[in-house]
């Protein structure tokens, strides 16, 4: 059901909710008052991130000849990933994600670095990465790969949030350090939202796919 006010295609207060837990109350708050939130209900986090995925290529190839952007994600990771964006027809590149079975925040900063300027990066959300367990942990750590983000780009790299477990690592405002830690560096991002498992709603597929738009013009166009 679309909301009459922004267009949502979700539940007007399924997506209030969800962006209060993804960006924190102020910021959800201040976001849809000035109509510059994205939002579609989607088939789980699954289907958020397949939606974002096509609509990037969509809109790239309507660019003449721009090369298609990259898709940097962890080595490991959740064994779908690679097959969702490759099926979309966006080339995927990796990092080792672990060192010494520990997070490798040395990697994933060179990594990005040495990346393109409109690269797509995969977070996984909060602590807890799929498969390892083991993600950035502190704000010193979010806020490293949050300026990564726009080494030699003025507009920087294009985030993509993975958020299947929020509330299962630290709690809900814990595990979403990262998301509003980027927001408040503004890096651009999408957050591809899972309500399955931390709602106890799996068998629903309750997912949502979230964007801020810098202008209500701009969110529309994008709704």
């Amino acid at each position: 059901t679309a909301s009459e006010e922004d267009g949502w295609l979700a539940l007007p207060n399924y997506v209030r909710g969800s962006a209060e837990i993804a960006f924190g109350k102020d910021a959800a708050s201040e976001m849809i008052k000035e109509h510059r939130l994205v939002a579609v209900g989607t088939t789980g986090g699954t289907n958020a991130l397949r939606s974002l995925s096509d609509s990037i290529v969509v809109s790239w190839r309507e660019k003449e000849d721009a090369p298609m952007p990259e898709v940097l994600i962890s080595k490991p990771t959740w064994s779908n990933h690679r097959g969702i964006f490759e099926e979309s027809g966006l080339k995927v590149i990796e990092y080792d994600h672990l060192r010494e079975n520990r997070y490798n925040i040395e990697a994933n900063l060179d990594a990005i670095q040495k990346s393109g300027p409109d690269t797509l990066v995969l977070f996984h959300a909060g602590r807890t990465h799929n498969p390892t367990g083991d993600n950035p942990s502190t704000e010193k750590e979010w806020e490293e790969l949050a300026d990564a983000m726009f080494a030699d780009s003025k507009n920087g790299r294009f985030a993509i949030f993975d958020a299947a477990y929020l509330g299962w690592g630290d709690g809900l405002d814990e595990d979403a350090l990262g998301i509003r830690k980027f927001r408040e560096k503004e890096v651009r991002m999408a957050v591809a939202l899972s309500n399955s498992k931390n709602g106890g709603a799996y068998s629903w597929r309750t997912g949502l796919l979230l964007m801020e738009e810098r202008t209500p013009e701009r969110a529309e166009n994008l709704q």
